[in-house]
């Protein structure tokens, strides 16, 4: 019905000014319905990679051994880790 349709839209807009689409209240219905689909898939993929992150952190965690690769690789994860975690994202 078109109480769920509107109530679907209102999702979407409120999902793209939490995105910083300051106009989105203004958009056509069109492209705020596909603004929001891109801001979700995106979204998605930010979560995705830090459950991957966060896997992979784990898994080198508990590796036996010290050696240079894997060093390496903690660090690279680490660094990401951080720029994933942080507030700013």
């Amino acid at each position: 019905p078109i109480e769920n349709f509107m109530l679907g839209l209102r999702r979407d807009v409120s999902l793209l000014l939490s995105e910083g689409h300051c106009d989105a209240r203004r958009y056509s219905i069109g492209f705020a319905i596909n603004e929001a689909s891109i801001a979700r898939q995106r979204y998605n993929k930010t979560q995705r990679d830090k459950i991957m992150i966060g896997i992979s952190l784990a898994n080198l965690a508990n590796m036996g051994g010290t050696t240079k690769l894997r060093k390496d690789t903690l660090e690279h994860l680490n660094k990401l880790s951080q720029e994933y975690f942080s507030d700013d994202t």
